[in-house]
């Protein structure tokens, strides 16, 4: 367990001290098998124990997109959500450790992919998206947004949609989706109110159509540390002006919005192209 453990931790290119906390933890780690629904990890409640446990588990993971033919390079850029939120963990509560085994699982699962600055999963539309012929419980693709990636320019969400576009009927062929949908706080309602009109989020949100909206103060926790909320906001020294808008916006009594859209799907290759 300890070699593949390590193995991945590099693999994933985990920084030094990352390593270093990992290899002093394994003697102490629990072997836990397995399961897409983290039973035993959310019994143990050990952000160490989860974190080498899925370094391991990317042993499954790597067979099981190697089997469906999907490239090694997109593996890779997929699992290294796994570095992406331990760091974003660290930043967040200043300790070593990963929490978001909600989400990491789907690595493992072969259910979600990073194609470009986007990641892409399987799943079900929520609502009716009449301009895209989307209707609830349809099969979609879900895009989510990966954090400490940088930024999110016009041009590199061009990029992970048409490869989106390619890959799917290619190594997905029986998943007969209807389009996309993203749901964010990214996408809220008044997003308008903190940002310039040619910022990389504005632009990325007004793509999408028909969007619906709920009032939802899940920002806090992206914004500022885990733990921050409407209600303990102005504890926060905020570290940017959007940071510092949305907290003062909060803080008069302002609403803040979790919004979901839809994007229609456009079929770049025929059938027969894809099978080539």
């Amino acid at each position: 367990m300890e070699n593949v453990v390590l193995k991945w931790a590099n693999i994933l290119e985990f920084s030094p001290d990352w390593v270093e906390r990992i290899t002093a933890f394994l003697p102490e780690a629990q072997k836990v098998e397995y399961d897409p629904k983290n039973r035993k990890l959310k019994r143990i409640g050990s952000p160490m124990q989860n974190l080498v446990s899925y370094l391991g588990y990317c042993e499954i993971a790597e067979k099981k997109y190697t089997d469906r033919g999907i490239p090694y390079d997109v593996f890779l850029e997929t699992a290294r959500d796994i570095r992406l939120w331990s760091y974003k963990y660290r930043i967040q509560t200043g300790e070593y450790g990963l929490m978001e085994i909600n989400w990491t699982h789907r690595i493992i699962d072969c259910t979600l992919f990073r194609l470009g600055r986007l990641q892409f999963a399987f799943g079900r539309a929520y609502f009716w998206f009449p301009s895209c012929g989307i209707y609830p419980l349809n099969p979609i693709l879900e895009i989510h947004i990966p954090s400490l990636s940088g930024k999110m320019t016009p041009e590199s969400v061009d990029e992970s949609l048409s490869l989106a576009e390619d890959f799917f009927p290619r190594y997905f062929p029986e998943y007969h989706y209807r389009g996309f949908t993203c749901g964010s706080w990214l996408l809220g309602k008044n997003m308008h109110l903190f940002l310039p009109a040619d910022s990389n989020i504005r632009r990325f949100a007004d793509r999408f159509r028909n969007k619906v909206y709920f009032v939802n103060y899940c920002c806090t926790h992206h914004l500022y540390n885990m733990g921050v909320n409407r209600r303990n906001i102005s504890t926060v020294t905020p570290n940017s002006k959007l940071q510092a808008d949305i907290k003062d916006h909060i803080m008069r009594g302002g609403l803040m919005y979790y919004g979901m859209g839809a994007l229609p799907t456009i079929h770049r290759k025929t059938k027969k192209e894809t099978q080539k």
